[in-house]
């Protein structure tokens, strides 16, 4: 809110972009990221809410895309919220790992904690911005991961 107040006292336009877990080349720190890392290793990781939806990733050339447009047609003050869309279960994360590496994967189911959260992606979609699919972000990731091993 300070941001956006000084934005208007200074008559500049200010977009903040809330990001979730980012994907790429180079980028380890994050759930996907950590995951994928240890099943690379042999590690069996526990995995909780097994069968509940995911969407906090973003890949880093989607990133990209969205701030190179934001600077070139922004002239409103907003924030956006970004994360991939169509979520998908975590379940199926780890059997796209699994189909990557062509390995049978071996994990432990931890207790649920708590439920995920969605990340809600429409607002910043409704400004035709390009915001890929939770698949297609994670293909995009593993594929790219595949081939700098």
């Amino acid at each position: 809110k300070k941001i956006i107040n000084l934005s208007k006292k200074k008559n500049i336009t200010c977009i903040i972009l809330r990001s979730p877990a980012i994907l790429g080349n180079n980028i380890y720190n994050n759930f996907v990221a950590n995951l994928f890392l240890k099943l690379l290793r042999g590690e069996i990781p526990i995995i909780f809410n097994l069968n509940q939806y995911f969407n906090n990733i973003i890949h880093i050339s989607t990133l990209n895309k969205v701030i190179l447009k934001a600077i070139m047609t922004e002239t409103n003050n907003n924030l956006y919220i970004l994360g991939s869309k169509n979520p998908i279960k975590i379940i199926t994360i780890l059997k796209m790992i699994s189909t990557i590496i062509q390995k049978k994967i071996d994990y432990k189911e931890g207790k649920r904690v708590s439920d995920n959260f969605l990340i809600n992606t429409r607002k910043i979609r409704k400004k035709n911005y390009e915001i890929i699919t939770t698949k297609q972000t994670l293909r995009k990731y593993l594929l790219e991961f595949k081939d700098l091993s």
